[in-house]
């Protein structure tokens, strides 16, 4: 029972490193300003693309969801968010948190 716990543990891991990789890859490629930032404009254009939209469903996001959650995303007024928290915020949005 524990290796089966570590071993989802670690797979998980993998998964979310991979997605954060893989996304913050198709991010910086679009980022025209070349900040680390992603624009709601950027954010736009990423959900365009195919392959994040692969990456989201992969870790339990759905894309489609996910655009409703756009003014989540930039609350505030915000123009651009910080891409490491871009993607913690995604990730809080994954299907499978569970509400507490």
């Amino acid at each position: 029972h524990v290796v089966a716990v570590v071993t989802d543990v670690e797979n998980e891991v993998s998964t979310v490193e991979k997605f954060k990789r893989d996304l913050s890859e198709m991010i910086m490629m679009m980022d025209e300003d070349e900040n680390c930032e992603i624009t709601r404009k950027e954010f736009e254009s990423c959900l365009l693309d195919p392959r994040a939209c692969t990456a989201l469903q992969a870790v339990g996001v759905d894309p489609i969801a996910l655009v409703d959650c756009t003014d989540f995303l930039f609350h505030d007024g915000d123009t651009s968010v910080p891409l490491e928290n871009f993607l913690e915020m995604v990730l809080q949005l994954r299907g499978t948190n569970k509400v507490t």
